[in-house]
């Protein structure tokens, strides 16, 4: 029995390698064959030969962890690492929220103005393993349509300004919103805190640089005699570059986000900031 006991340490230091890699390795050794099981609770040693068979298993500490790198759920593919760190290609998923035209809060609907981002179509990240955290730069999308409150309606005028116009009292308003699409540059920060294997939380943070591609305003209404009227452009004056704040905290890949943007979209008529809060699938 002790000789059993003395050839599993010394082959167990043999496979040490192996083992970091494998969650079952086996390794032979003359007539002696060793297997290393790790389950959720211990790590069992097996020796076996010609006279028999003798298994150790030696429990996890009762206040101790097991850490482990793992896979994202999101899209990625190493571009280099080691043991520490490593460069990632990533693509994270959709964001869906309201958005609010803070200064203006009293004539927009937020719950009728929505947000639709992806917030990194494709990206860079640099994993720290150890800490289990990253900062990831990279290419997104965002597209935020503001609607105003059923009494109001948007009109441009020759240079691009927008703002709210007068109109008879006899007409119906249907809809009348901003559309603004940009693409965007979040920097974000990125922690992951595990409770146990099944239970992560997440959070990130950083600055977002947009630049809005493309803006547009349209509004629908019935006139007196019931007629269908429809004014809309795309030529309204905006800023080509504005920066955004962004976090999201969440739980097991559901998360919701919260965004920022101090400066205003529009140069001309309107000047809002504006506020945002929804839905994230993955963090």
């Amino acid at each position: 029995m002790i000789k059993k006991i003395l050839t599993a340490i010394a082959l167990c230091v043999a496979a040490q390698a192996h083992a970091a890699e494998n969650c079952d390795t086996l390794l032979r050794a003359g007539n002696a064959s060793l297997t290393i099981a790790e389950t959720d609770s211990c790590v069992e040693v097996t020796v076996e030969d010609a006279a028999g068979r003798v298994t150790i298993a030696e429990p996890f500490p009762a206040r101790g962890t097991v850490s482990s790198r793992q896979k994202s759920k999101r899209l990625a593919a190493q571009l280099w690492g080691n043991e520490r760190m490593g460069w990632d290609i990533v693509s994270s998923m959709p964001l869906v929220g309201f958005v609010q035209a803070s200064g203006c809060s009293e004539c927009f609907d937020m719950g009728r103005s929505i947000e639709l981002s992806w917030l990194q179509v494709l990206g860079v990240a640099l994993r720290f393993y150890k800490s289990d955290c990253s900062l990831s730069a990279g290419l997104g999308i965002s597209w935020r349509n503001y609607r105003t409150i059923p009494d109001l309606r948007l009109t441009a005028d020759e240079r691009g300004g927008v703002d709210f116009a007068p109109y008879d009292p006899d007409i119906t308003l249907q809809s009348s919103r901003v559309k603004v699409f940009s693409l965007t540059l979040p920097v974000l920060f990125t922690q992951n805190l595990y409770f146990s294997p099944r239970h992560r939380l997440g959070y990130s943070f950083g600055p977002m640089l947009c630049f809005n591609t493309h803006g547009s305003l349209r509004s629908r209404w019935l006139d007196a005699d019931g007629a269908k009227q429809r004014e809309s452009t795309s030529r309204i004056a905006r800023h080509k570059f504005t920066a955004d704040l962004f976090a999201a905290v969440g739980m097991n890949g559901l998360s919701v986000y919260v965004r920022y943007s101090p400066m205003s979209v529009l140069t001309r008529g309107l000047d809002f900031a504006s506020f945002s809060t929804g839905v994230v699938i993955d963090l």
